[in-house]
């Protein structure tokens, strides 16, 4: 994969919009410089619309049948941030009823785009670039335009770089995060909240925070900011009402905090060292009260909630420890492989599995029971031959490959800064580096160092087979409804049925895959990459339609 598609990748939004039977696709071809619209039962092509720019990235409208195709312009990456250094100016077009309704240029760099309500107006957020040296400055706006035309009806600049838009619960009222700029002189830049009136597109009050606040995440109209210290600072959790605007309270953290996400009561869950030190911190917000606060392992890195939301089971970097929220009680930590990035618990929260990194080796499983929280085991997924044969050159591939190409952990229905911590289970064509079988007997992992699927006993912890599944391995999707789970590599995929862990059926690809989506209804699976795009029937694991007129996809956005 080319260093500038899997850039591209990173801004992924996939909008999936609920029709059964569903049909119509839109294919972002970057290379072909085209918006097709295709039919993926058939695997026809039905429209074809030529841009005058390089699209990488596109939004449907509210409408399900015009899209907002996007290029955010030449440019390179930091070496070291990240971020990306505008050279040219990003482009915008709107291609509606098969055919090119107007395009225009924006501005700098391209950050997050949403709609109005009536899906008359787009919003854009150009992100700009912060810079010591004065002629590499580029400056930030909010740009609306109007979807009809694709053409330009207002912008609004801002004093720094920007990094995410969002919308209020009502539609009404535009939220934009410019993060803190330390190194500009002659004084730094504080992280800053703007709200803009959309409907007189006007920027109104603002709220600057201390520190180095991240990017927002919202519960209904609060704001959460999350200042994270370091290893010797503590940090904050700063509150913004959206309602009066304003920074309405700072909660004390510990050092090294980060921001899980939120349950399904609208709680956000923040994570820190604990003053020791030695012991990690949960807390839980609800609004601006405290709702609960319970030990953590050391260091602690990320969250996921039960099935059931009665229980939180919490990753440190080098422990892994479960809290009762109905007991109000935390467990006593549980030794766990360092560099933990994945926590996939049972429905029946009998089991959990941990993928974590192996020193530089991937990937290794653990397996805990939840009733008497102890480690049952422990061991590097994947051929032993083969890890030793080809040494660690894949290892670099591992989070990476797992988390750059995901659109269905990126797809969002809604404008807000809003994510939750609740993982799919076995429903829902759940994907990643493991999926369990339909009857959860069984957990497959994707070992992406030896290209193997490693089987899992979900009671014992034990391994039952290492299933060799072609170069590239990037995930593995459960098709429940197939029987089956879809593991993705770049050369193939390969249907392994769950009742025999055997491949059942093989569908070759021309390398380079970028995505694969399941439709909403869990039908269909959709594959694209080089030169394709690929639907198979996930009821059957047979592949039934392939589109092979593209140049190089790189996105694909359900339509009605």
């Amino acid at each position: 994969m080319s260093p500038r598609v899997f850039a591209v990748l990173c801004f992924i939004l996939v909008f999936s919009l609920p029709a059964f039977g569903q049909q119509k696709a839109f294919v972002i071809d970057m290379d072909g410089k085209a918006v097709a619209t295709l039919d993926v039962g058939t695997g026809k092509v039905l429209t074809s619309v030529s841009l005058p720019f390089t699209p990488d990235r596109a939004l449907v409208l509210p409408d399900g049948k015009s899209v907002l195709a996007l290029y955010q312009g030449d440019g390179n990456y930091g070496a070291w941030t990240g971020e990306f250094r505008p050279k040219t100016a990003s482009k915008a077009a709107i291609i509606r009823d098969g055919k090119l309704a107007g395009t225009t240029d924006l501005g700098w760099g391209l950050a997050q785009a949403a709609f109005s309500a009536d899906g008359k107006s787009a919003y854009v957020l150009t992100t700009g670039y912060e810079s010591n040296k004065l002629p590499e400055r580029k400056p930030s706006e909010l740009i609306r335009l109007d979807t009809a035309t694709g053409q330009v009806t207002g912008r609004i600049p801002f004093d720094s770089a920007a990094l995410a838009f969002a919308t209020d619960s009502k539609g009404t009222t535009g939220i934009v995060y410019t993060p803190p700029y330390p190194k500009k002189k002659p004084s730094p830049l504080p992280a800053r909240v703007t709200f803009i009136d959309l409907k007189s597109f006007e920027a109104g009050t603002f709220v600057d925070v201390k520190g180095e606040a991240r990017k927002p995440v919202a519960s209904g109209d609060t704001l959460y900011l999350l200042d994270a210290g370091n290893k010797k600072t503590p940090g904050n959790l700063h509150i913004i009402d959206t309602k009066s605007r304003a920074l309405v309270k700072t909660i004390p953290l510990g050092p090294e905090a980060e921001m899980a996400g939120t349950d399904s009561e609208g709680r956000v869950v923040v994570l820190s060292q604990a003053a020791d030190k030695k012991s990690g911190r949960v807390l839980l917000v609800k609004g601006t009260e405290v709702a609960g606060e319970y030990k953590g392992p050391e260091a602690p890195k990320f969250v996921t909630i039960s099935s059931d939301n009665k229980r939180l089971y919490v990753a440190g970097w080098k422990d892994f420890g479960m809290v009762d929220l109905a007991t109000g009680k935390a467990s006593e930590p549980v030794e766990l492989a360092r560099a933990a990035f994945r926590v996939l618990p049972t429905r029946d929260n009998s089991r959990v599995f941990v993928v974590s990194m192996d020193g530089t080796s991937c990937c290794r499983i653990t397996t805990f029971d939840v009733a008497n929280l102890q480690r049952l085991t422990t061991f590097l997924g994947g051929s032993k031959g083969e890890r030793i044969g080809q040494g660690l050159a894949a290892a670099a591939l591992t989070v990476a490959s797992y988390q750059a190409g995901q659109s269905a952990a990126q797809a969002s229905g809604s404008n807000t800064f809003m994510y939750s911590i609740y993982t799919p289970t076995s429903r829902g064509a759940a994907r990643g580096p493991m999926a369990f079988s339909p009857d959860e007997k069984k957990v497959y992992l994707a070992d992406t160092q030896t290209n193997d699927v490693t089987v899992v006993d979900v009671s014992t912890g034990e391994r039952l087979k290492n299933i060799d599944v072609g170069y590239g391995l990037r995930e593995v999707i459960s098709l429940p409804s197939g029987g089956v789970i879809a593991a993705i590599s770049d050369e193939d995929v390969r249907m392994i049925d769950v009742n025999t862990d055997e491949v059942r059926d093989t569908i070759k690809l021309d390398k380079n895959v970028v995505d694969a989506l399941v439709t909403k209804d869990e039908k269909r699976l959709v594959i694209f990459g080089k030169k394709n795009v690929i639907t198979i029937d996930a009821t059957t694991g047979k592949e039934v339609a392939r589109a092979s007129e593209f140049k190089q996809p790189v996105q694909v956005l359900f339509g009605k």
